[in-house]
């Protein structure tokens, strides 16, 4: 489609003025009071057609009309989408254009061409420090973390952790994506890293303290696939710590104890391994890893060569039908695993 055609503004006064109105037009869309913005947005147009902006609030305005319907109406989608790409044509290098521009077309359900957009724009502007710029990076981040685009989402989220280091979801997102793709041990503590920020930020998640943990057990597993005893032992005393510190602080969360007792698992001492889980299970005695960790732990109790392992209070069997209990009641096992079990517990019988 080719690009329209617009009039520059016919004197500097009138250009002036039209950057003035688009100030305020800004402001009202800002306030959600779409009326208003596309008013002043259209008296800027009629001054100074090729003024970028002053398109954009437009069709920002026009979507944001629509804003209790959805999916809005074809006809304001393509309207505001029109506008949008009019003003991108006017301005590529303006992330606050970009923006506009690459929020309508998500919305039209193209998250795609959304990013392609975003990152469009953000590799021609010139880098700085502006809201705007930290604006459409967020935005671009969102959009190639919803797609999976690991990579690309990790690039637009640091970039925007640079100008806004408080957000704490966007450093559980940082982490969500470098533990998702670490082969290293040092990718999964990096990973570690942001979900502890995250924690601090935000000292009520659960879910960024537990990551954390997970995130140092998995650097040991990638330490141990490097035959780098060192590395192992130092992110499984790094994991312990941090699951101690999430019992502390979520002390009726079956996490703590629970995640305690993976490590302590992992590095073959069973008998607090068997402790950490008898306390998960007091705070909840359905939550399915933990039945099947003790059902593993009593596994290995009872093969040959293991008598110095502590007998645990059940049968291997008698774990599992508990964990098979616990799925039928809760959910949380796949087809293949739920007859894996069955096939252990048929052995029990």
């Amino acid at each position: 489609m080719a690009a329209r055609e617009f009039a520059a503004a016919s004197s500097p006064e009138d250009e002036a003025e039209a950057a003035r109105l688009t100030a305020i037009a800004r402001a009202h869309l800002d306030s959600s009071e779409f009326d208003d913005a596309m008013d002043e947005a259209r008296d800027a147009l009629q001054l100074d057609p090729r003024n970028a902006r002053a398109r954009a609030v437009l069709a920002a305005a026009i979507l944001g009309g629509s804003k209790d319907e959805t999916p809005p109406p074809l006809a304001v989608l393509s309207e505001a989408e029109g506008e949008s790409r009019s003003a991108l044509g006017l301005a590529q290098k303006d992330c606050f254009v970009a923006l506009v521009h690459a929020r309508i077309v998500a919305v039209s359900g193209h998250l795609s061409a959304a990013l392609a957009a975003a990152e469009s724009c953000l590799q021609q502007a010139v880098p700085d420090a502006s809201a705007e710029r930290a604006q459409l990076a967020a935005a671009a981040a969102d959009w190639a973390f919803e797609l999976g685009e690991d990579r690309r989402a990790i690039a637009r989220l640091r970039e925007h952790l640079d100008f806004d280091p408080n957000d704490a979801r966007a450093h559980h997102r940082l982490g969500s994506c470098l533990l998702r793709i670490a082969q290293d041990p040092a990718d999964a503590l990096a990973a570690s890293k942001a979900f502890a920020h995250c924690a601090e930020l935000d000292p009520k998640d659960l879910d960024a303290q537990r990551a954390v943990v997970v995130s140092m057990l998995r650097a040991s597993e990638l330490a141990a696939k490097k035959g780098t005893a060192a590395a192992v032992s130092s992110a499984l005393a790094d994991a312990l710590a941090a699951a101690v510190a999430l019992e502390q602080r979520f002390p009726k969360s079956v996490e703590g104890p629970h995640l305690q007792g993976v490590v302590y698992q992992r590095r073959r001492e069973f008998a607090q391994a068997a402790a950490s889980y008898q306390r998960a299970l007091a705070i909840n005695q359905e939550h399915l890893p933990t039945l099947l960790a003790m059902a593993d732990l009593a596994l290995l109790s009872n093969d040959a060569g293991n008598e110095s392992l502590p007998k645990v209070t059940l049968t291997p069997g008698e774990w599992i039908r508990r964990a098979l209990g616990a799925d039928a009641k809760n959910g949380g096992l796949d087809e293949k695993e739920r007859g894996k079990l069955r096939a252990l517990e048929a052995n029990w019988k």
